[in-house]
């Protein structure tokens, strides 16, 4: 890996707690606002569940960060867009991992503690998501790689996951 590649990395990762620890220190008092005024409680017998949903996040995540740096010369971050459309690795599955793995955090979240207030946000974000990728990204990203792009969206499923035709 070339240092420019590794530092690339580096920064991601470092912008990744930095927003995790903006998220906790933040998001925490208005989750427990949340949770103490959520019409139900959700058991905690289904934290086993959101350690395996949050792990496959995770790895998801790092897939297509290194996806980003390797195929596409960037980390895809804000002012460091990739070179060129990435079309492989864990992008070759799914449009949109980075959005898909963000919310399975959320809902991982929201099972390992138990927290109808993270549920509410994970049921929440999901179309936010989803409104956000329709209406600005995909346009943005049709305009910058044209053709390419258009086929890469009629081979490549938006959220849910499958093998690669």
């Amino acid at each position: 890996m070339s240092r420019a590649k590794f530092f690339s990395m580096l920064r991601v990762a470092g912008g990744t707690l930095f927003g995790a620890l903006i998220v906790i220190a933040f998001g925490a008092p208005v989750i427990a606002w949340l949770d103490a005024r959520a019409p139900f409680q959700l058991t905690r017998d289904l934290a086993w569940l959101g350690w395996l949903i949050l792990l496959a996040a995770c790895a998801l995540i790092a897939s297509a960060e290194f996806s980003f740096v390797r195929f596409g010369g960037a980390t895809g971050v804000p002012g460091n867009a990739p070179h060129a459309l990435v079309a492989h690795g864990v992008y070759r599955w799914v449009r949109n991992p980075l959005y898909l793995g963000g919310n399975a955090i959320v809902w991982s979240v929201a099972l390992i503690h138990g927290s109808a207030g993270v549920l509410l946000l994970a049921i929440l974000l999901a179309p936010l998501y989803h409104l956000f990728v329709v209406c600005s990204e995909e346009p943005r990203l049709e305009k910058r790689y044209g053709d390419a792009y258009r086929t890469y969206k009629k081979m490549t499923p938006r959220w849910l996951p499958r093998p690669p035709i």
